[in-house]
């Protein structure tokens, strides 16, 4: 008599590697790139633009443990992960033989993706896809990148801010990247242009962005929104340096300008961040508010239902009384 059990189809995917394998691939992973990682460190230590850089694997764990509902590995990743794998590599070796540090270091978040979904599969690489994107935070831009933003930067800065001095009562005339006061000149230097803090208020928004439970349209409104608010930030520290220029003296000036108003800025930027979150949260709240009142009361809908003169529709077939 044949056998009529079905054939299960077999699977597609590679054999997960086992735990053994998994450790002595996280060693070789962690041997191979730690020239890298000491390389990001201490770029981290010593440049104040990309001093965010330690929080981020951090905060990159911690959306992994804030998604751990949604982690299910599967039995294989397949051969496209190895591909990956191999571009991480790839990035790397060309990294260190052309001595070019972006693709090098860039090199360690592709790696770690691959891996991912060698090991867990699109299931695992669903799960993880916030976190590993939010490790590019912890890689510095290109060079080249870096002076084509902080040029125009520079430019929007100091017209802005000389702008706003003349608003307010001052003397100001921008010329290139100098604001010219009535007593001093003020030099508003590529360290000045604002790329850090926009770096900065990119990753806080992006972070929040991954976290807060808002619609997609939201979170990109939130993080297009950290481009504006760090130039109002940059700004904002410019203008209260020339006005401490021009009533209190270069001395207090420069305290400000160099420390005070540098640490300001931050706070400053996050509660302009929470008042767009705050003010997106109403929008949608309006929204929703105008939607039940136009389905609670039929006359705001159309002409058909007018107060007091015809009744809406009673699904029910009752009679409807009227009152006097």
């Amino acid at each position: 008599m044949p056998d009529s059990t079905p054939s299960v189809p077999p699977p597609t995917g590679l054999r997960r590697p086992g735990p053994a394998v998994a450790a002595l691939v996280a060693v070789v992973f962690v041997w191979a790139c730690w020239t890298t990682l000491q390389n990001l460190a201490e770029v981290w230590a010593t440049n104040p633009q990309y001093s965010h850089g330690f929080l981020v694997p951090v905060f990159s764990a911690f959306l992994l443990w804030h998604r751990r509902a949604l982690f299910a590995p599967a039995p294989g990743g397949g051969w496209g992960w190895w591909l990956v794998v191999g571009a991480g590599c790839g990035l790397k070796l060309v990294g260190a033989y052309y001595i070019l540090v972006w693709p090098e270091q860039v090199s360690v978040v592709v790696l770690v993706a691959g891996l991912v979904g060698v090991f867990g599969g699109r299931p695992a690489m669903r799960w993880a896809w916030p976190g590993l994107a939010f490790l590019l935070f912890m890689v510095p831009p290109p060079a080249r990148v870096e002076r084509l933003l902080s040029g125009p930067m520079q430019r929007v800065a100091t017209v802005a801010s000389a702008n706003v001095l003349q608003t307010l009562g001052f003397f100001a005339q921008a010329d290139g990247t100098i604001i010219i006061l009535s007593e001093t000149d003020l030099g508003v230097v590529e360290a000045c242009s604002g790329l850090r803090m926009l770096v900065t208020f990119a990753a806080m928004s992006m972070a929040i962005a991954l976290v807060l439970p808002r619609p997609a349209w939201q979170r990109a409104a939130l993080v297009a929104g950290s481009v504006p608010i760090a130039v109002v930030c940059n700004v904002g520290r410019i203008v209260v340096t020339g006005i401490m220029h021009e009533t209190v003296g270069k001395k207090w000036a420069d305290l400000v300008f160099h420390d005070l108003a540098g640490w300001l800025m931050m706070p400053a930027g996050l509660a302009l961040l929470w008042a767009e979150l705050w003010y997106l949260g109403r929008v949608v709240r309006t929204e929703a508010e105008t939607r039940v009142v136009k389905v609670a009361n039929p006359a705001i809908v159309g002409n058909r239902f007018l107060a007091g003169t015809v009744q809406p529709p009673n699904p029910s077939g009752a009679a409807v009384a009227r009152g006097s």
